[in-house]
């Protein structure tokens, strides 16, 4: 919404949506972040609510916090299911290379 303008499609305010409706919702935000991360221009501002009012800062920082934000749920998850003796995989950048197939190894010869 910050970077390529919008109004949100789901909001906590509505109650929850269901699973299918956050998967949706997730899939295309995540395409929709991925092409917006190449055409911001580093010397881009947006807008955006302050604590103390409306300021403006570079989108490049609505992107890297995007990607943190991500950092942060990926945390939640680990913590919560770890607290329950529950394993999981790993849930890092790598691991999302090889879960989506776009490691290629380099031919040796």
């Amino acid at each position: 919404m910050r970077l390529g303008g919008g109004e949100p499609t789901i909001s906590e305010r509505d109650g929850f949506p269901g699973l299918a409706a956050i998967t949706e919702h997730l899939s295309r935000s995540d395409d929709e972040l991925i092409e917006l991360a190449g055409k911001v221009d580093p010397e881009e501002r947006a807008q955006i609510k302050g604590d103390d009012g409306p300021v403006t800062l570079p989108k490049t920082i609505i992107l890297v916090q995007a990607l943190h934000h991500g950092n942060d749920h990926r945390t939640h998850i680990c913590s919560v299911l770890g607290h329950h003796g529950i394993e999981y995989g790993e849930m890092d950048v790598w691991a999302f290379a090889d879960a989506s197939d776009v490691v290629v190894p380099v031919s040796q010869g």
